[in-house]
């Protein structure tokens, strides 16, 4: 979640904007729950 929020601090992370993350562990699987949550469009790749 923090990485959201500083993301969206800052202005990187823009309303609509798509979050995008390589991963192949838990961190993944939580943050997209929290894109899910915030309804930020995202893509997961292992």
């Amino acid at each position: 979640m923090a990485v959201i929020d500083g993301a969206e601090a800052s202005g990187r992370l823009r309303p609509g904007g798509r979050v995008v993350e390589y991963t192949g562990g838990s961190t993944g699987t939580s943050l997209a729950f929290v894109c899910v949550a915030r309804g930020c469009p995202s893509g997961f790749y292992i």
